[in-house]
């Protein structure tokens, strides 16, 4: 009889990073779950807009609020995450930073994927500046392809350049590995 390894079922977390109501990220990582949820992957959306997340100032995790425990401990349950990051003034969203500082510990040794939005293409090295932080602090895997998009990429509500799509379906099964 052969014995084989029993490889645990992945969870994938999006984490939706811009604090703004109608943002190019959400439609990012909307379509990244719809690319998850074809593939039947157990995936979890922690979308930044719907959060009272404190600023991490290294008090007693008791004291701060229960969005903050909660998106916390949604972390940590993940075995990989797909970061959908907004830029501003060429650099990644404060939201974001504050959850990689708050979450850092639960990350080390996973994978990372980044999606990444900016309203101009010389923005793209912001997503190459966030690897280097997540690197550095949790000590994560980078997984390619790095998705940048732009204002041009999208119309209206949706994604309008098509290889975004496949780049977003490489990114997944990458994560998926």
């Amino acid at each position: 009889m052969l014995f084989g390894r029993i490889r645990k079922k992945k969870k994938i977390l999006l984490i939706q990073g811009s604090l703004s109501l109608y943002t190019k990220t959400a439609v990012l990582i909307h379509e990244a779950a719809a690319c998850l949820k074809r593939k039947e992957i157990d995936h979890e959306i922690l979308d930044m807009r719907t959060l009272d997340i404190d600023i991490w100032d290294n008090r007693s995790f008791e004291k701060y609020t229960p969005d903050t425990q909660e998106a916390y401990k949604i972390m940590k349950s993940a075995d990989a995450y797909l970061f959908a990051i907004p830029v501003y003034a060429h650099s990644v969203s404060g939201a974001i930073q504050n959850i990689v500082d708050i979450s850092a510990p639960v990350m080390r040794g996973k994978s990372v994927g980044i999606l990444c939005y900016s309203q101009v293409a010389h923005s793209y090295s912001a997503s190459l500046d966030f690897i280097r932080i997540l690197s550095e602090k949790a000590h994560v895997t980078a997984l390619k392809p790095v998705i940048h998009t732009y204002l041009e990429d999208f119309k209206g509500d949706g994604i309008y350049t098509e290889g975004i799509y496949q780049l977003i379906e490489e990114l997944v099964d990458c994560a998926m590995r």
